[in-house]
């Protein structure tokens, strides 16, 4: 079981209650005025065990008598630089044992509280606390897109809360204080050290981090500065050099892809640190990655009842159009700049419009004279087809008599032929000349008149055939005019669906934090606009907008249906850029853009 030996402070009680000192503000009244000055010889036996006295209150929920509390001596040490709180010895004093599950003695149940509270610590077999930070960072940092992670019969959720509040080593460390050197814990590699083992100067852990690649240390010291943004990327957080003035000083180094601004980091400039990670060590630099104050932060300076001095991390506009510029850019897109005669023609072309109706109104004038005229053509048709029937009957007809009378003209002339008549023709010459010469006049009579009604036929089969020709050339000219009519009706339809489409797209790109790319390949259009919440736990919202443009005309947009493409991330994801570049490229993948590649990172 874990005891710690070394207190940072103690309880006493006074004439009316029980009052908290610490080990510093009595180390420097015996320093300041003697171990004999009065009023340390009053108070010096009045000391006891605050864990056992919380524990009292706790149980019983009253304020306990001051024999039933283990009393403490207080011990100044290393030339007066460090000063703690011990118990008595057994020789000294007959109640010297700590009450049961104080946290000085047992720290099992501090360990559970803490447990319950943060999502960083867990309760080992042995009551030993085992550290899963690092775990949860690489949760956290995966590549697949989540706004929650489980793992380890936990949660983690991105909160804000999270950016600015202390995290579990804090609250250890302002429980124990210097003492915390005692207590062990499990790391994340397994082994069980104590926290003294873990803590290394930027010195020490210079020399470490290059024996030891990817070991876990607590590296303390003082912060000089917090650089500005890299052409990397990357923030560095640079500790105090020491007697090593061969190496360049240990810094903590922050991902491009991360939350924090250099403004969010500054409140660690000349503050007394301890950061919790893996040590690095690359291109002559030693460092550990700082990915959440939060988790991996301790101030060993921290003043009593000092508010937690982490800010809230702004969401950078410049950050995210600079990362949505480089994402586009793989998928083969550039940014464009903006004004407002871009995106104009078919409000321009508005000003046809008088023409196109005046054409249509044309149109249709011209259209009715030739649906009048082609019905007139088609009456006078209709007249010339019923006449030419008519003569087609009448033209039978004589056809018909035509051919009895020339048949009858044969039979009479076969008569006469007959020897019988060729003898006695002479008695009857003149009746055969009579009768043949009526049947050959009226057969000369049908054939003139066949011949008339022939003609005539001709005629109107002639005149229908022009009446056709002209009939087809009207209906022509009235297919043509449909044409034209139905063309400026589509072309005012198209100017009318223009406007509102470049309407539709300049209020989208005129927004607030709305980025416009241009793919020259696809002849497309990417407006991209970022609609950030006023709570601060709501999510980011991206809008991303895909339309079309006509190959000579950049900004001649065509009037077809605006593909929009929306996903948001959570506000304050310690990896927000990165999470954003993920989500990006995953939507963009099913954009008008999904013929090119995806850049993996």
């Amino acid at each position: 079981m874990t005891s710690i030996s070394s207190m940072p402070y103690a309880v006493r009680k006074n004439d009316s209650n029980w009052i908290k000192d610490t080990a510093e503000d009595i180390k420097k009244l015996r320093l300041k005025h003697g171990d004999t000055h009065p009023y340390y010889e009053l108070i010096k036996d009045s000391f006891y065990c605050y864990g056992c006295y919380k524990k009292w209150i706790k149980e019983n929920h009253t304020e306990p008598f001051d024999y039933a509390l283990p009393k403490l001596t207080h011990y100044i040490y290393e030339n007066g630089n460090k000063t703690h709180f011990k118990l008595r010895r057994k020789s000294q004093e007959k109640n010297h044992d700590h009450l049961k599950g104080c946290y000085f003695n047992d720290p099992s149940d501090y360990y559970k509280e803490l447990s319950d509270s943060f999502d960083h610590i867990e309760i080992a077999e042995k009551q030993t606390a085992r550290l899963i930070i690092l775990n949860r960072m690489n949760q956290i940092l995966k590549t697949e897109i989540r706004s929650s992670t489980k793992g380890l019969g936990k949660t983690i959720k991105p909160k804000a809360s999270h950016l600015q509040t202390f995290g579990a080593l804090q609250d250890i460390y302002n429980r124990y204080g210097e003492s915390w050197r005692e207590l062990p814990v499990i790391t994340e590699d397994n082994e069980t050290k104590k926290i003294e083992n873990l803590l290394l100067s930027p010195d020490e852990a210079i020399d470490s981090s290059k024996q030891y690649p990817n070991k876990i240390a607590i590296v303390y010291g003082t912060i000089q500065r917090v650089e500005a943004r890299n052409n990397g990327g990357y923030i560095n957080i640079v500790f105090k050099q020491g007697s090593n003035k061969s190496d360049r000083p240990f810094r903590l180094s922050v991902s491009p892809y991360h939350i924090y601004n250099e403004t969010d980091l500054q409140c660690l400039e000349n503050r007394k640190i301890g950061c919790y990670g893996r040590l690095k060590h690359n291109q002559g630099f030693s460092q550990i990655e700082l990915f959440s104050l939060h988790h991996q932060i301790v101030f060993l300076d921290l003043q009593k009842s000092e508010p937690c001095p982490f800010r809230t991390p702004s969401i950078n506009i410049d950050r995210i159009q600079k990362l949505l510029t480089r994402t586009m850019e793989f998928h083969h897109s550039k940014l464009h700049s903006y004004h407002p005669e871009m995106f104009t023609f078919h409000r321009k072309a508005q000003s046809d419009f008088k023409k196109i109706k005046q054409t249509v109104q044309e149109t249709q004038q011209k259209q009715q004279l030739l649906f009048q005229e082609k019905e007139m053509k088609i009456q006078e048709k209709n007249s010339m087809s019923v006449l030419h029937n008519t003569l087609l009957i009448d033209t039978a007809n004589i056809k018909k008599q035509l051919l009895i009378t020339e048949s009858k003209i044969k039979e009479t002339e076969k008569q006469f032929s007959n020897k019988f008549r060729r003898w006695t023709r002479f008695i009857y010459t003149g009746s055969e000349s009579k009768e043949m010469q009526e049947l050959k006049s009226k057969q000369n009579n049908l054939t003139i008149q066949l011949d008339s009604f022939t003609k005539q036929k001709q005629n109107i089969e002639a005149n229908i055939t022009n009446l056709e020709d002209t009939i087809s050339s009207i209906s022509s000219s009235i297919t043509a005019l449909e044409k034209k009519h139905a063309s400026a009706l589509n072309n005012f339809k198209k100017i009318k669906r223009g406007v509102e489409i470049e309407q539709q797209w300049k209020t989208h790109i005129e927004q607030d934090f709305c980025f416009l790319y241009y793919q020259e390949n696809k002849n497309l259009w990417i407006a991209i606009q970022i609609q950030q919440n006023l709570q601060p736990e709501e999510d980011l919202i991206f809008t991303c907008k895909f339309l079309h443009n006509n190959p000579d005309y950049t900004d001649r947009i065509y009037p077809e249906k605006i593909l929009t493409i929306i996903f948001d991330t959570p506000s304050y994801d310690l990896m927000i850029y990165q999470l954003i570049q993920k989500k990006l490229n995953q939507n963009l993948g099913q954009s008008p853009l999904k013929g090119h590649p995806i850049p993996h990172k």
